[in-house]
């Protein structure tokens, strides 16, 4: 079996996940409690950054030590490796036949296909690039550039604007942290506050205390949920009217990670120590387990 969990995300559609565990391996399985699994060999890295096409046709990742494959999802075929230096620390599909990938957080390199795979764009960014994603109705694509908002075309990658989200003098002293939502409509800044700014225009939509001491938050596609996840393991849930949906311990452990499902009807998560599963939000109550993963995979035998 796999050390631990590094990823779980929810395919585009809504209807698969994929899960990356620290010693290289991942994995493809539906959404039910059943989860057959199907692998994706060749990394064999430590994995640093997954992405699957809006299509979800094809699957990127990248390893600690600087590797980049590209699979097929339906038959798990490598299409390319990507040749890098650098450690990778993003990658993102941005069409069937271009790839973005960010090493050490500054350099962006888009790839072409089909094989062999070459650099048609290189560009730098002014600053650590801490996320991003691709905003398909604007044809655009949205980074976090340390605490600003930087919006690329998504053909030419060539910039549009950029925003800062808090001053330097406000983030004194504060650990705050910026999240885009699903497609990159909205973004999530948290510190010992929170906020939902539209990403296009940095218009605020609302603002909230926070009770907790987040290690962790996503924001749904809509905007109108948002997650926390504290370092005691326990999930928070809250809608547009802050009504708390969800409170209650998931793990032991800080969560790392948290993504919502594309129909924001369910949650996946990722602790510290590797341990995740998925959250169902309708039904209130954890619908796929950790243990449930491992044994899927044992029974495929993958």
């Amino acid at each position: 079996m796999p050390s631990s969990l590094s990823y779980l995300i929810f395919a585009p559609d809504g209807h698969g996940i994929f899960a990356a565990f620290s010693d290289g391996r991942i994995y493809a399985g539906d959404r039910g409690p059943d989860l057959p699994f199907r692998q994706f060999p060749g990394l064999d890295q430590e994995v640093e950054s997954i992405g699957v096409s809006l299509d979800a046709r094809m699957l990127i990742a990248s390893g600690s030590a600087g590797r980049v494959v590209v699979w097929d999802v339906a038959s798990g075929k490598v299409l390319a490796n990507l040749p890098h230096q650098e450690r990778v620390s993003h990658v993102v599909a941005l069409a069937e036949d271009r790839f973005l990938t960010i090493e050490k957080q500054r350099t962006g390199r888009v790839w072409r296909f089909p094989s062999p795979p070459s650099v048609s764009e290189s560009f730098s960014f002014q600053g650590l690039v801490q996320g991003c994603t691709v905003r398909p109705e604007q044809d655009e694509v949205a980074f976090v550039v340390g605490l600003d908002v930087e919006i690329r075309d998504l053909q030419t990658l060539a910039p549009k604007h950029r925003f800062t989200t808090l001053t330097p003098s406000a983030m004194e002293g504060i650990d705050g942290r910026v999240e885009l939502s699903r497609g990159g409509r909205f973004l999530l800044i948290y510190w010992d506050a929170g906020a939902i700014l539209e990403t296009a225009s940095a218009r605020l939509v609302r603002e909230f205390p926070f009770t907790v001491y987040a290690t962790a938050a996503a924001l749904s596609a809509s905007a109108n949920l948002y997650a926390l996840g504290t370092d005691e393991g326990v999930l928070t849930v809250r809608d547009a009217e802050e009504r708390t949906l969800v409170e209650e311990p998931v793990g032991q452990a800080p969560l790392l990670r948290l993504d919502f499902s594309p129909d924001e009807q369910a949650i996946a998560f990722v602790d510290e120590e590797g341990k995740g599963g998925i959250y169902d939000l309708a039904a209130r109550k954890l619908a796929v387990s950790y243990e449930q993963i491992q044994r899927s995979i044992e029974l495929a035998g993958v």
